[in-house]
């Protein structure tokens, strides 16, 4: 015979362990409690009464539940129509005013809700308050607040929340979306008309000392929520990522905030010989500067000037044979005299992104600055954990070596699918993108019908390497 199998269900009660007795400090009360209690307070005080009735409460809950008692005796005599009747109390509502909108008047205020976000105006929740009311107005509709509760059943029934800003731009995402589409085919379209076998992407992104994040865990409640700051909040680099749509990077260029020298022969000669350092900042940096390969400047500003842009051209194209086509955002230095007499030297051909459509136009910022400054956090945050291991408490200040190290790092981890993914997501490789994956399904046909030859292939290779001009 089998044994029956009981099943338990929750934990085992602990030893010594049990639910409390209820002391009555938190219960709801009837109209009809209300008024028998009401009564009983005429003959006696109300905290006597408490005291008689809820023995078991604490002093400072005794006091509360007198006050409640007191509140309602003086509730009674303003509105006496509150405690008649045999129903729990509700609010007294104005005759002729409502609480809901019909049917259609919430479709219409939903169809503006749509419109607005459509068009990437914000809709916080006073102006669809605002909103509801202008339509019960021209409805015809009585007294009609829009409290919060119906706002909150608004968005109850329309699936809505109050969100945080992730994406501001000045142009729509699926506008920006059809303008990349546009653009790539144009960069492809003058890739064929100057005869470039590549196009090339560059981008400024900053890059801050302090790292410090804006978010802590904390304990529930707590009103104040205090970050320790380093004193180099907005301290930082101005940094220029060059990538090419083969996946080739080129090295860093990096441009610091530096006061120049007040003494104009020694700012002259700090440009000639230190890229606009001080002799002794200079003296500090060169070591890191040699090592990591980074081309560096400094300037009163921290970000590019069209000098800047004209030396990191010389550095990077004046030994590249052919035309070249490189894709700049709209910064004003890219546009200057100076740097389109320079690109003209060089035969270097400018396509500048639409306004409002890096995020989905510009290589860099489609698939390369997220993963770059992702590492470079990683790396402030081990040297931050160290140093706090070491030091304490007292937050540590990043050095210029730190920075051009991270930055160094940081770019070289960056893969060659990466760089060349970017060029893909903004629609810069349509054509050579489908031509690869017309081959691949070619290949994967040839490979199913036995008529792939692996040897073979790379026979070939091999003899097209030796000798490209000949046809066998």
């Amino acid at each position: 015979m089998a044994e029956d199998i009981v099943t338990i269900r929750g934990r085992p009660a602990l030893k010594g362990v049990s639910r409390k007795k209820s002391t009555g400090s938190r219960t709801s009360f009837t109209l009809e409690q209300k008024n028998a209690i009401l009564e009983k307070l005429k003959e006696l005080d109300p905290m006597e009464f408490v005291k008689v009735n809820w023995p078991k409460l604490s002093h400072k809950a005794m006091v509360s539940r007198s006050k409640l008692l007191m509140s309602w005796r003086s509730e009674k005599q303003k509105t006496p129509t509150k405690f008649q009747g045999s129903q729990r109390a509700r609010k007294q509502r104005p005759l002729g005013a409502e609480t809901v909108l019909s049917k259609d008047a919430e479709s219409e205020i939903f169809t503006w809700f749509k419109s607005m976000r459509t068009e990437g105006i914000p809709v916080s929740g006073e102006l669809l308050r605002k909103m509801a009311r202008c339509v019960a107005a021209a409805e015809n509709v009585g007294i009609f607040s829009a409290s919060s509760p119906w706002l909150h059943g608004f968005m109850k029934r329309h699936n809505l929340a109050i969100r945080k800003s992730g994406n501001q731009g000045q142009v729509t995402p699926h506008d920006a979306q059809q303008r990349a589409m546009a653009f790539g085919a144009q960069v492809e379209a003058k890739m064929k008309e100057i005869g470039a076998t590549e196009v090339w992407n560059a981008d400024e992104t900053p890059v801050f000392f302090d790292m410090v994040p804006k978010y802590s865990l904390e304990n529930k409640g707590a009103k104040t929520v205090w970050i320790r700051g380093n004193g180099l909040e907005k301290r930082r680099v101005s940094v220029l990522l060059l990538g090419s749509s083969r996946g080739e990077k080129r090295r860093p260029f990096v441009v610091f905030k530096e006061v120049p020298s007040r003494n104009t022969s020694t700012q002259l000669e700090n440009i000639m010989h230190h890229y606009g350092f001080g002799s002794q900042v200079w003296s500090k940096i060169a070591q890191k500067v040699v090592e990591t390969g980074i081309d560096v400047r400094a300037n009163h500003s921290g970000w590019l000037t069209s000098s800047n842009m004209c030396e990191w051209l010389d550095i990077h194209f004046q030994s590249v044979p052919g035309p070249t086509l490189l894709v700049l955002d709209q910064f004003s230095c890219h546009k200057s005299d100076q740097m389109m007499a320079k690109c003209k030297q060089l035969n270097i051909t400018i396509m500048l992104v639409p306004s409002g459509c890096t995020c989905t136009a510009q290589p860099a910022d489609v698939a390369w600055n997220r993963p770059f400054k992702n590492k470079i956090r990683e790396l402030w945050v081990a040297k931050m954990i160290c140093e706090l291991s070491s030091c304490g408490k007292k937050l540590w200040h990043p050095s210029r070596d730190n920075v051009l190290e991270w930055i160094s790092s940081s770019w070289n981890d960056l893969s060659e699918q990466v760089v060349v993914s970017g060029f893909r997501g903004a629609r810069m490789l349509e054509e050579a993108t489908k031509f690869e994956a017309q081959v691949h399904d070619l290949v994967t046909k040839l490979q199913q019908c036995k008529l792939y030859d692996v040897e073979l292939i790379q026979e070939c290779e091999i003899v097209e390497q030796v000798d490209p001009g000949t046809n066998q």
